[in-house]
């Protein structure tokens, strides 16, 4: 008995659609489905599998690999799809985007149109934590992932197969051998405080596709072959229940996918599709084989590449009562998007007779002057035209709830005729300070604040001489890293002496040049905090600003309330708080027609971000010429 040799298995586009579906449940929020970027994972082991299927299936009947045709195959079949998404997003930002936004998707479109968007994220994004605004492009860390594999894996594939003649089994050994290395990088990537770089690294995520791969050689073997075909009922049964162990583990235990739980759904999908790919299989296989499931499966890539832009362009998050009718209207739009782009798009460049006149070394080619033409079009779309010189403008330094803001600050001071400049920075405090836990683990991206973030407010004030600094953040709160190497408890005598001088630095570094600072109280977490720190998950920081506002909190914006009034001009006090709390209390209610201000207790959004950007400039409005 033989294996399927057709290239096209009905069941293996079903369970393309089922990845997909839990993708976008898990970034759709909805709930039960915590486990939906296991998704990811399906997809990269699957492709691992396939494209070495390919490969060694051309070894096998050749003797040899044409890595240029190999190379033209999936550019032809990936990067039209990903160059309309590029060119579109292009437009919408040109047409829609703020300032910031415009500065923070130039190095977005940029990195996802050369394939290192990963690499670009772990540095500039919160994935998993809401660290400022959303990018339309952040899920594209899985498609650079996917194209550095599609790169280099060829390559050694070539060397293995070579090696292989002398030693048969040497490619699958050394397959696993680097799976396995791959592995072990994850969980030691992994932190509480390092997750982007655990779960967006090439080389800690590469293991899902290599597993793919091991798969694909073990097919090689006529005993595996033979054993698949024999039991495939079973190892489906099996390969089905690690699936469902594995994102039971994630969802209830999120530490989990770094230790065994990312292994265990790669393992068992890669025994999955040897299932799938011999159709040797029972129940599931029918089940993944009926057209409107096969169909959704063909246009996956495309549901992949537009679902999220849309989730974020159509504030589907932050959305209240009407998150129900957003959610439909977005799966609605993906769907309709995505098959007009396999029609029209991926499907005739993949068939176009032109195919027969371009070589595959031409097509590749190509690729450097289609990338080139596609950055061209997204610095242009992004350019931002020098601020009205007349317009007074304001600088915000800050955390990322001041971030988060940035965007409605923008749209409101501008209808006020007043300009707004970002030098925010998600996970860092205005003074640059690296902030740790009460154990002395890094907190949000503590470890990262000391090299950027007086940089960048420098660099912003130098370029836009603004009128008004804003300083805002909760990490002055936090304990630090002196430069001697000691931890700085907050809330000790030591801690409220070195605040004390530097706020007294701050304040002339960011003033330096004229402009007055607006030092902004702390206002309390709001009432959303109760759905991000339950009791027993909520981490020292949260507990810290929740349960000791009034010793630290409070004295805090005490101090800042004094020392604007000791330098009047030069510092002024500002706050929220009456305008987005009924009460002055930790947690305070801030909801608008029953909905949390920040649903997340800390990070304003919808109409409570319209809420406190109308505030603070309401506040600061006295303050500019």
């Amino acid at each position: 008995m033989r294996l399927n040799k057709s290239r096209h298995v009905r069941s293996l586009d079903g369970l393309r659609a089922f990845a997909v579906v839990i993708v976008i449940l898990f970034h759709l929020d909805v709930p039960g489905f915590g486990f939906g970027y296991l998704g990811v994972d399906i997809f990269f082991v699957l492709s691992g599998f396939l494209i070495t299927s390919l490969l060694i299936g051309e070894n096998d009947r050749s003797g040899r690999i044409s890595l240029a045709n190999f190379w033209s195959r999936r550019i032809r079949r990936l990067m039209p799809a990903l160059a309309v998404l590029l060119v579109v997003t292009s437009f919408v930002t040109a047409g829609t985007a703020t300032r910031s936004e415009k500065e923070t998707l130039r190095s977005d479109l940029l990195s996802t149109t050369f394939y290192v968007a990963n690499w670009h994220f772990i540095e500039e994004s919160d994935y998993f934590n809401d660290e400022g605004t959303e990018s339309p492009l952040e899920h594209t860390w899985s498609l650079a992932i996917e194209e550095q594999f599609y790169f280099f894996w060829p390559v050694t594939v070539v060397g293995l197969m070579l090696l292989g003649r002398r030693r048969p089994r040497a490619p699958l050994v050394a397959t696993v051998g680097l799976a396995a290395v791959s592995a072990l990088l994850l969980a030691a990537h992994w932190g509480p405080e390092a997750v982007e770089r655990a779960y967006m690294g090439t080389d800690s995520r590469v293991f899902e596709p290599l597993i793919g791969a091991a798969a694909a050689l073990l097919l090689r073997h006529a005993f595996f072959r033979s054993f698949v075909l024999a039991r495939g009922a079973a190892i489906e049964k099996v390969a089905v229940g690690g699936i469902g162990l594995a994102s039971l583990a994630v969802a209830t235990s999120p530490q989990s996918y770094y230790r065994y739980g990312a292994l265990l759904v790669s393992v068992a999908t890669a025994a999955l599709v040897t299932v799938l790919w011999s159709r040797s299989g029972g129940a599931l296989t029918r089940l993944l084989e009926p057209r409107p499931v096969v169909w959704i499966g063909a246009l996956s890539y495309g549901i992949y590449l537009w679902h999220w832009p849309l989730i974020v362009w159509l504030d589907v998050r932050e959305a209240s009562g009407a998150a129900l009718p957003l959610r439909a209207i977005a799966v609605g739009l993906t769907i309709v998007i995505s098959a007009v782009s396999y029609y029209l798009v991926e499907q005739p460049i993949r068939r176009s007779r032109a195919n027969l006149v371009l070589s595959p070394r031409r097509v590749v080619a190509a690729v450097p002057f289609l990338l080139a033409g596609i950055a061209v079009i997204a610095v242009f779309a992004t350019h931002n035209a020098a601020p009205d010189e007349n317009a007074p403008v304001i600088l915000v330094a800050g955390d990322s709830v001041a971030l988060h803001l940035v965007p409605y600050l923008e749209r409101e001071a501008e209808d006020r005729g007043w300009v707004v400049i970002s030098a925010a920075r998600g996970g860092c405090g205005v003074s640059g300070d690296h902030i740790v836990h009460d154990d002395g683990d890094t907190l949000a991206s503590g470890d990262k604040c000391p090299d950027e973030i007086k940089a960048k407010q420098d660099a912003m004030i130098d370029q836009y001489d603004p009128t008004l600094v804003v300083r805002w953040d909760r990490f002055s709160l936090a304990d630090w890293i002196a430069p001697d190497g000691h931890q700085v408890r907050a809330g000790t005598a030591e801690f409220w002496s070195l605040r004390r001088e530097s706020l007294a630095s701050e304040v002339n570094r960011l003033g330096r040049d004229g402009a007055t600072v607006a030092l902004v109280g702390t206002e309390p977490l709001g009432v959303g905090i109760e759905t991000s720190c339950a009791p027993e998950e909520c981490n020292d920081w949260l507990s810290r600003l929740l349960e000791h506002y009034d010793d630290l909190t409070t004295p805090w914006n005490a101090l800042l309330a004094e020392y604007a009034k000791a330098h009047t001009g030069k510092a002024a006090f500002v706050s929220i708080t009456d305008s987005v709390c009924r009460v002055d209390e930790s947690p305070c209610d801030d909801r608008i027609d029953g909905e949390p201000a920040r649903p997340d207790g800390r990070h304003y959004e919808g109409a409570g971000a319209e809420l406190a950007a109308r505030a603070l400039l309401d506040e600061l409005e006295p303050l500019l010429p």
